[in-house]
């Protein structure tokens, strides 16, 4: 392991511990039906597995919601954002939250390939559980934001399925919602001024990073011409340190004539409001407001 990837797996145990920290002293929310570690793929691998949350008692099918955490490609686990998955349940749904290949050991191309290997899962397993197939809909925070934007890109494309070698599902998302994403992820690598970017880039692109004409395929912001995107809902906030990207994402649909609502928040009263904060801090008022605003705006759109 070189001295780039030890300092980058070292602060990634920071946030870890941190995460861990902010998880102990939360509670979760009351009412939901929780299955964990559920494999999707028969490999044994933790990056393999998924939790589905519903409401207790439940006697129908419902609207089912991906969830892809977020973590820099390079961390993270569906576990993270367990309460917040919980609250989105509480809301009507069926959230199915999912673990992916991790990097340095894997590039995005392999973490969009889990994505879909678990919306496959999804297509064989639909009737053991309470999922409504007609009405399905999916989220990502963060590097999860990103990845969930090239899902979208994926299906609304005809030249990406090759690209990335996978296979379309059958069932389509009816709408999307994008937490604080990072979407134009090579050029958001590109722009930090560190030597262990070079690395980070390295770790998260694969061997060939320099490569403009691939790495334009990871760029969601480019892949939306010729897109045809379901409606998505966007959130950030003014002390969210990546909140230009939602914005530049949002000018493009603007431009694009594509339908998307944005909740952008200015700094909080009472409280800042960083980075994801609706999923860190799912108790905050602002993390109420916009998780219900969200889950409104995917309501909108169920047949």
């Amino acid at each position: 392991m070189g001295v780039s990837e030890k300092l980058l797996t070292t602060f990634w145990k920071i946030t870890e511990n941190g995460d861990n920290v902010r998880i102990a002293r939360q509670s979760p929310p009351e009412g939901v039906e929780a299955i964990c570690d559920i494999p999707y793929l028969p490999d044994a691998e933790k990056r393999h597995l998924l939790d589905i949350y519903y409401p207790q008692n439940c006697n129908k099918k419902l609207p089912v919601i991906f969830d892809i955490h977020g973590g820099g490609w390079m961390y993270g686990y569906k576990e993270i954002n367990k309460y917040y998955n919980m609250f989105l349940a509480t809301r009507g749904f069926a959230v199915i939250s999912i673990n992916y290949g991790l990097s340095p050991e894997y590039s995005y191309v392999s973490q969009i390939q889990d994505c879909f290997a678990a919306f496959h899962w999804y297509e064989k397993n639909a009737d053991k559980y309470p999922f409504d197939t007609n009405n399905v809909f999916i989220t990502g925070d963060s590097a999860g934001g990103h990845l969930a934007a090239l899902c979208c890109e994926i299906f609304g494309r005809d030249d990406l399925a090759d690209i990335y070698n996978v296979s379309i599902p059958t069932f389509t998302f009816r709408a999307a919602a994008f937490t604080c994403g990072a979407f134009s992820m090579p050029h958001l690598l590109s722009k930090i001024q560190l030597p262990i970017a070079r690395s980070y880039a390295r770790f998260i692109l694969g061997a060939d990073m320099r490569d403009k004409s691939r790495n334009k395929y990871a760029n969601a912001v480019l892949l939306l011409d010729g897109a045809k995107m379901p409606p998505m809902y966007l959130s950030s906030s003014a002390q969210d340190f990546i909140g230009f990207e939602t914005k530049k994402f949002c000018k493009r649909l603007t431009e694009l004539n594509m339908p998307h609502k944005l909740h952008f928040w200015p700094k909080g009263k009472e409280h800042a409001l960083p980075h994801v904060f609706n999923i860190i801090e799912p108790g905050y008022p602002e993390s109420i407001l916009t998780n219900i605003e969200m889950t409104d705006f995917l309501k909108k759109h169920i047949v």
